[in-house]
């Protein structure tokens, strides 16, 4: 096989076409040691060459080993086969790390993405333009990998870079990133960010990347402690009470959209507010956070998905099971 099972959770899972239509992209489990060897051996056999003789095998067109065996001799095993690589433990328990793989549509070809050095990539896609360029967020680790999909503290980056060099990565941001999502004007990226270290599931920044300008800014900043009243902080309008981002994750779909204010971006997301979780919206133009869930100590809601200016949410309370409701957005 040319790679394991897909990644289709928040953390890692990637499912992207590029804008042509001419790449499909997404994450699986890296191909397994020992099928990419025997593979490799087959092929090098079949090239008429001895497998038990040969100085160099080509596991490179495997995706699973980037580097070559240089001086292997017979009847020694490669010192690989017996590397520590450890899954991510929780849900990913028993599933091999990550790769990105290309899927080219019009001769079907796999291609397996090579990871920054010491990253486990996933939430990929595609950047604006026909030179195939991806973003992707690198969760960083050595032979030992600590719990993830409920640790929004550990060690990551957000990454640029060619679909076909993926050697070749940027990193532009750094801390615990998460979430990247295009703008709808295809200008900028946003995401999570946590500081690294320090408690799970602390107050997260939204933050955006200028695609042009390549410069990074904070657009709802980390808050210390709720204001009784609003607040403008660090240039952007906070409502009273709001106690900062605590999302695990952004929506994938997460843009509402209005007729009559057609360059406005309006983002949507839930987040705990206090003892429950609220949806709010974030106005990149204007800088406002607004809370469009009523203040009720029992209820909570959670963004599904936006189209237009309708979003989705799931509505519970202790004392009734789950709804799922659709509501109208009105221009401001």
């Amino acid at each position: 096989a040319t790679h394991g099972q897909f990644y289709g959770d928040e953390t890692f899972g990637s499912l992207a076409w590029s804008n042509d239509n001419s790449y499909l992209m997404y994450a699986a489990e890296k191909p397994e040691y020992a099928k990419a060897m025997a593979k490799a051996k087959a092929k090098a056999k079949a090239d008429n060459a001895s497998s038990s003789s040969s100085s160099e095998l080509d596991l490179e067109s495997e995706g699973s080993i980037t580097d070559k065996i240089e001086g292997s001799v017979a009847r020694f095993a490669d010192p690989r086969r017996y590397q520590l690589d450890e899954d991510w433990g929780e849900t990913f328990s028993g599933k091999r790390p990550p790769v990105l793989v290309a899927l080219r549509i019009a001769d079907g070809k796999v291609h397996i993405l090579v990871s920054p050095e010491g990253m486990s990539p996933g939430q990929a896609l595609f950047l604006p333009g026909s030179d195939h360029r991806i973003a992707f967020v690198g969760y960083a680790h050595g032979a030992c990998k600590p719990g993830l999909i409920y640790c929004q503290n550990r060690p990551s980056g957000l990454f640029v870079a060619p679909l076909l060099d993926s050697s070749a990565a940027e990193c532009i941001a750094k801390g615990a990133i998460r979430s990247p999502r295009l703008t709808p004007s295809g200008s900028a990226l946003v995401f999570l960010s946590t500081a690294p270290g320090g408690p799970h599931a602390a107050t997260s920044a939204l933050m955006l990347y200028d695609l042009s300008a390549r410069c990074v800014e904070v657009i709802v900043p980390i808050v210390d402690r709720p204001s009784d009243s609003p607040l403008v902080l660090d240039g952007t309008y906070l409502p009273a009470g709001f106690p900062g981002l605590f999302a695990n994750q952004l929506p994938h779909t997460p843009w509402l959209h209005c007729a009559e204010n057609p360059d406005q971006e309006l983002l949507a997301l839930t987040t705990i507010w206090r003892s429950t979780e609220a949806v709010v919206t974030v106005d990149l133009q204007k800088r406002r956070v607004q809370r469009l869930t009523p203040v009720n100590g029992t209820a909570f809601a959670a963004v599904l998905g936006c189209t237009g200016n309708l979003l989705a949410a799931r509505f519970s309370n202790p004392g009734a099971p789950s709804t799922l409701s659709v509501g109208r957005i009105e221009p401001t």
